[in-house]
């Protein structure tokens, strides 16, 4: 098995630093669409749906990884819209 060293300092997953703010898993609120979400991804998460029993799970989890995960187990029914 062929392993290749990894450059963890050229991995960047989440904003850190100066920058964290950036990150859609940092803990500032946004507002969108008139709502004030816990954070991007909330927000993020949510607009992926129009059934507003998804939404609101979304906009009531206590984490963005929550956020996100309600999100995933509700794939089935998101909605693709076209411009």
């Amino acid at each position: 098995m062929l392993q290749e060293k990894i450059d963890l300092k050229k991995i960047a997953l989440f904003h850190t630093g100066e920058w964290h703010c950036f990150d859609p898993f940092s803990a500032f609120s946004i507002e969108y669409k008139g709502r004030v979400w816990m954070t991007v991804e909330h927000a993020y998460q949510a607009a992926r749906f129009v059934d507003v029993s998804i939404v609101e799970k979304i906009y009531n989890a206590t984490s963005p990884y929550k956020a996100k995960e309600i999100a995933r187990k509700e794939k089935l029914n998101i909605q693709v819209i076209v411009s």
